[in-house]
């Protein structure tokens, strides 16, 4: 089971997360790329590398919003939990 983002995925969300939050990198220094558990701060500092930061599971569960757990009528006096990420009653 594949435990990191590809390299579409991790080109994807370096647009739109903090480089600081990936956990390992993209490296091409021949044909084939591969993945390697580096810290961010080394993209770029090999000579003739090709880097692209990429995530781990639990680097994009860290950057995650923490869910809620909020109480919602359900209808017929009935009240229900509700869990979500999404923040002022957005659904």
């Amino acid at each position: 089971m594949k435990s990191y983002t590809d390299i579409s995925q991790s080109k994807t969300l370096s647009k739109i997360l903090s480089l600081e939050s990936a956990d390992m990198l993209w490296e091409q220094h021949g044909a084939e790329p591969y993945v390697t558990i580096k810290p961010w701060t080394t993209i770029g500092k090999s000579i003739g590398c090709h880097c692209i930061s990429a995530w781990s599971l639990s680097a994009l569960l860290g950057v995650l919003p923490l869910p809620q757990l909020s109480k919602d009528k359900l209808g017929s006096g009935k009240v229900g939990w509700m869990v979500s990420v999404y923040h002022n009653d957005c659904r």
